[in-house]
């Protein structure tokens, strides 16, 4: 597979196009395992309708994944640099197994001479910032041999330490590791526990100078919480009181939350994505108009989506496919059993143009249903509403499928059309009624006479799965060592002024797992001499709320390299 830049539109710049296509080409290598050559002659993203290149799963940052995932594979990719390789353009040679670079004519940089005259007031020209005699160098300077060799050279260690030196970091590994396996320590490793215990614990206060910028930073934060209140109770509203009023008394039906506590258990739900729909071109969409989050039915873990049909009629909108496919992508990576509470009018038609011509759009949810049960990860579908058109193929698919009684219909196109194309008077529930599907077509599986009856059946359903409930995680376990109200105050109103990111862990880790082991990584090349990136990470998992997870704080600051005062391993 080849992909070459030509650099005669635009200056190779990329458009959202452009982004497409490459992907597409990517795709189509992976899938056949085809070693792929990238000429690049690149000026990055077209400034222009850059809004449209990076927000998305699909979009410019999915290349460089694509890139990732073939080495994996090991699938050989190969990169000639002959010509400009500006902003996200620099990262597809650096991320090739091998790569080319024509001298004079081939650069690789971030931010071009232009940017670092503004920045750092220096001129200096392309070749010197990114030019191929300069990455040449710095390959050659990168490597562990070239590293060992200057050590050597400069007497900072001799050749004869250099045994001792890797003991001590095979001796820091055994330590680490048998922390996180919750073993003693050996003899050997006893220098390793000493020093663990020499570093300093992470300090939470905050301090004199610092306390302005808390105190504003949590007068902000609790203005956006009373702001989220008020968006969570305007969600909570569906489509309004009216369409409340129409959905209960005419149509006979529950209102979505009400589904919810029928169907879970009584814990906590996790609702996902509440928010979205709020704010668009095309108005604003109540959670999309579809509930979803993750809930215990019966003791197990499980994957809800909802839609609700306050919202005009639960059709679907774009982003409302998109809050969907988000959601099934998540049962998919933890493999939760899934329930669909199918209340659907099908696609928005006003914007059906933007449901389904491409790879993540409205096709995509039947695609994602046919690989979770290839997978083998059940899916339930209770058909509490209208099923109509894309909406019809949801419970048709899933593994058990429960119907309700003249509220629940299932169709492709309701008896208005069928009496336009035939001039046949139908009712709805004569062309795709719960009797019609559970006893003639064979399309559910159970019928129900009542809702209540309907989410019954679904938790009996779940509850003879063979899926094992996951242990519970540890119920016990010590609070942060500084109080976690005062996160509020670390959650900067602005970027003008930052606070110490260990305040802010300080006030998450649980005090055994507070001392801290600490690295800096320093750049002092010209092109990345305005950053500096301290990377705070523990001595081997941070433990949150009983639960181990691995940290990793970034803390970038434009401002002249300094070394901090911390200490070094």
């Amino acid at each position: 597979m080849v992909i070459a830049n030509d650099a005669t539109v635009k200056g190779g710049t990329a458009y959202p196009i452009s982004v497409k296509k490459q992907l597409r080409m990517q795709e189509i290598a992976l899938q056949n395992r085809l070693p792929t050559v990238y000429l690049v002659d690149s000026g990055g993203a077209f400034l222009p309708l850059q809004a449209q290149l990076f927000p998305d799963k699909e979009h410019g940052g999915r290349t460089f994944y694509n890139e990732a995932i073939m080495s994996a594979l090991k699938i050989p990719q190969v990169a000639v640099v002959c010509g400009s390789c500006t902003a996200g353009g620099a990262y597809i040679p650096t991320m090739a197994e091998e790569t080319i670079m024509v001298d004079r004519i081939g650069t690789i940089f971030l931010a071009g001479p232009p940017l670092v005259k503004a920045a750092t007031g220096e001129d200096v020209s392309a070749e010197e910032l990114g030019g191929a005699k300069l990455h040449s160098r710095l390959k050659e300077e990168s490597s562990a041999f070239y590293s060992s060799a200057r050590l050597w050279d400069d007497g900072v260690i001799l050749p004869e330490d250099t045994r001792q030196g890797c003991s001590h970091c095979i001796c820091w590994l055994m330590a680490a590791l048998r922390l996180y396996r919750h073993l003693q320590p050996p003899q050997c490793c006893r220098l390793s526990s000493r020093a663990a215990q020499a570093f300093p614990v992470l300090r939470g206060d905050i301090l004199p100078i610092h306390r302005h910028v808390y105190e504003a930073n949590s007068r902000n934060s609790e203005r956006c919480r009373e702001r989220y209140l008020e968006l969570t109770e305007k969600v909570k509203l569906g489509g309004g009181e009216n369409a409340i009023l129409r959905h209960t008394q005419r149509n006979k039906k529950l209102l979505v939350r009400e589904r919810l506590k029928l169907l879970l258990d009584n814990e906590n739900f996790l609702e996902l994505s509440p928010l979205v729909g709020l704010g668009l071109p095309y108005g604003d969409v109540p959670s999309a108009g579809c509930l979803a989050g993750i809930g215990k039915v019966c003791g197990i873990w499980c994957m809800v989506i909802a839609n609700d049909a306050t919202v005009k009629g639960g059709t679907a909108y774009p982003i409302s496919v998109k809050k969907q496919l988000r959601m099934q992508e998540i049962a998919l990576q933890n493999r939760l059993p899934t329930v669909y509470l199918v209340d659907s009018g099908g696609a928005f038609l006003p914007l059906q143009a933007q449901l389904f011509p491409d790879k993540e759009h409205g096709g995509r949810t039947f695609y994602n249903e046919a690989i979770m049960s290839a997978l083998k990860i059940p899916q339930v579908a209770v058909v509490c509403g209208s099923c109509t058109a894309g909406g019809a193929y949801i419970p048709t698919m899933a593994e058990e499928t429960i119907m309700v009684d003249r509220i629940g219909t299932i169709f492709l196109a309701g008896p208005p059309l069928v009496k336009a194309a035939t001039g046949e008077d139908v009712s709805a529930e004569e062309l795709g009624g719960a009797k019609l599907h559970s006893r003639v077509s064979g399309c559910v599986d159970h019928f129900a006479a009542t809702e209540q009856e309907a989410y019954s059946c679904t938790r009996l359903i779940i509850s003879t799965l063979n899926f094992d409930p996951p242990p519970d995680g540890c119920a016990d376990f010590e609070d942060p060592l500084y109080d976690t109200r005062e996160l509020a105050g670390l959650a900067p109103r602005d970027y003008s002024c930052t606070l110490d990111i260990k305040l802010v862990l300080s006030k998450c880790l649980q005090i055994i797992n507070q001392r801290k082991y600490e690295r800096a990584a320093f750049h002092s090349s010209p092109v990345l001499r305005i950053f500096k990136k301290d990377l705070c990470s523990e001595q081997n998992f941070h433990v949150i709320a009983g639960h181990s997870q691995p940290v990793v704080c970034l803390r970038p600051e434009l401002s002249s390299l300094t070394i901090p005062d911390v200490p070094l391993l």
